[in-house]
């Protein structure tokens, strides 16, 4: 082999949620893939996903001509890429539904002392665990402002601004997102 070429990961698992959900799917154990101490301690978690992603491109139903073959290709690859990441959302929120019920189960069916130890002290309440999973991006911020947002390119060196007024919305979009406020006031 002469030449080796490298992809974005993002091609594969956008999100980073893969290895978590097989993680977890192939785990032998409710807890899996924590341990039986921090099993028993987790009370809640929060995976808020952040989502850089693209929406679909061209405008090709308002117009009689049809996409240029660089148009086509790239909206069959960007179509797929989005079915993958929805899947791959979707199977996670699956994956963290299951597997609260399974640690609750667990931790229910331990002996009181037992879970007492493992916790090292704390609630007895075998059942308080939530984990909350949203997803988060630059659309709650309204049509306009995400499409300003987003036309950003990726690129290793950006303005000052820019970079200050990406911070500024990825801010304001955590600050008012449902996911993370029910976290707050769960804690």
């Amino acid at each position: 082999m002469k030449y080796i070429k490298l992809l974005d990961g993002g091609l594969v698992d956008n999100f980073g949620l893969s290895g978590f959900t097989i993680g977890r799917e192939s785990s032998e154990v409710p807890y899996g893939p924590l341990t039986q101490v921090q099993a028993a301690r987790l009370r809640r978690v929060m995976f808020l996903i952040a989502d850089a992603g693209q929406p679909p491109q061209g405008d090709w139903a308002r117009q009689l001509e049809g996409p240029s073959g660089a148009d086509l290709f790239n909206a069959v690859t960007g179509a797929a890429l989005y079915a993958n990441v929805r899947s791959s959302y979707t199977a996670f929120e699956g994956t963290m539904e299951s597997w609260r019920s399974a640690l609750i189960r667990w931790r229910c069916g331990l002996a009181p002392a037992h879970l007492q130890r493992l916790r090292r002290g704390g609630s007895a309440d075998c059942r308080d665990l939530k984990i909350y999973v949203g997803r988060i991006s630059f659309d709650q911020l309204g049509p306009e402002r995400a499409a300003q947002l987003g036309a950003v390119e990726t690129r290793f060196k950006l303005p000052v601004e820019t970079v200050d007024a990406l911070i500024a919305a990825g801010g304001e979009a955590l600050a008012s997102h449902p996911t993370y406020r029910a976290f707050l006031k769960g804690m």
